[in-house]
């Protein structure tokens, strides 16, 4: 009876909170999308230099993704987002902070090969969609049906997935299982908060080095001390873009009613043009409205103006493909 208490209880102790593990896969979502938007200002701010950066943003991604997720699984046998919030990956309880190379292998893909795919599909899929609604007809060398077996399986494929991830959550909060996501459940990997202590910066082992003179161990210690300086770096930053996404997402809604109310401009009558885009004078296709103005547009109408120009083409109030909200 007692063996079976001191093992809840250590299960207890290293078994980590959904909001903690729900937090950690928010950090690991908010690192693409704040590199896209630094790689976006790049390349408006000198496209011949920096364009290639959004052309091919999506495999430079993949590869920086593989090789930083490489490093911190080889070290901390956990990811990037896990490190920062102290668990780390564990086959069969075991807290040996070196995964086998064949889970090592699965988590990789597993954290930048299949996020890439999964992008991959539901651009495609975007992509299709506004392709459909706006009337454009399927390339001819494509064949027949693609477009809409690609919409199709990619709402499948959402709907399937979002539902296994929450009742994956489900059965992890309720004890039922040790995994609190449907891919760590299929490698064969949960969760645990780490048992050994951060590396961290080792100021110590250079001052030792320095003050005993033993400058043979300097190499290795320099080594480390880079390595700690380059770990910790990455977690600062990381901390910094969650602050960031917060501050800019309730400063952005401040912003946007802080803006007074366009006057109608004398050139454009609104009764004229009812149902009208303002840019192409056409019947509306995809209606969207971009609400730091309330004016309504074709939606490949606005998405090239805005891309280029970066404002209302009316009022001239800032403005980004962000705040397009397509009408239905």
């Amino acid at each position: 009876m007692a063996e079976k208490g001191a093992h809840l209880t250590s299960s207890v102790l290293t078994r980590p909170s959904i909001f903690e593990l729900i937090a950690q896969e928010s950090l690991a979502k908010t690192v693409h999308p704040a590199v896209k938007k630094l790689c976006e200002v790049l390349a408006e701010s000198n496209p011949g230099k920096y364009g290639f950066l959004v052309r091919w943003f999506e495999e430079l991604y993949l590869v920086a993704e593989f090789l930083l997720q490489r490093q911190y699984l080889r070290t901390k046998g956990s990811s990037f987002s896990e490190a920062f919030y102290g668990l780390q990956r564990t086959v069969s309880h075991s807290t040996d902070s070196k995964l086998p190379r064949r889970k090592l292998l699965l988590s990789l893909i597993c954290l930048s090969v299949l996020p890439y795919l999964r992008r991959k599909l539901e651009n495609l899929a975007v992509k299709y969609k506004l392709e459909e609604a706006d009337g454009i007809p399927e390339k001819k060398n494509y064949p027949k049906g693609t477009r809409s077996f690609v919409i199709t399986l990619h709402s499948i494929f959402h709907a399937v997935w979002e539902s296994l991830v929450l009742m994956q959550y489900f059965m992890y909060m309720s004890g039922k299982s040790l995994y609190h996501s449907p891919l760590l459940r299929i490698i064969g990997i949960s969760l645990i908060y780490t048992d050994q202590e951060s590396e961290g910066i080792p100021w110590s082992s250079l001052k030792n080095c320095v003050t005993s003179r033993d400058f043979r161990s300097l190499p290795g210690v320099t080594f480390q001390l880079l390595r700690g300086v380059l770990s910790n770096s990455f977690e600062i930053f990381a901390f910094f873009l969650q602050f960031l996404q917060v501050w800019y997402s309730e400063h952005r809604q401040a912003s946007v009613t802080a803006l007074p109310i366009p006057s109608t401009p004398q050139d454009l009558g609104v009764n004229d043009y009812k149902n009208i885009c303002p840019l192409c004078l056409q019947k509306r296709k995809i209606p969207t409205v971009l609400p730091v103005s309330g004016y309504i547009f074709c939606y490949r109408c606005i998405a090239e103006y805005v891309r280029e120009n970066h404002s209302c083409p009316i009022t001239h109030y800032p403005a980004s493909d962000e705040d397009f909200v397509r009408i239905y």
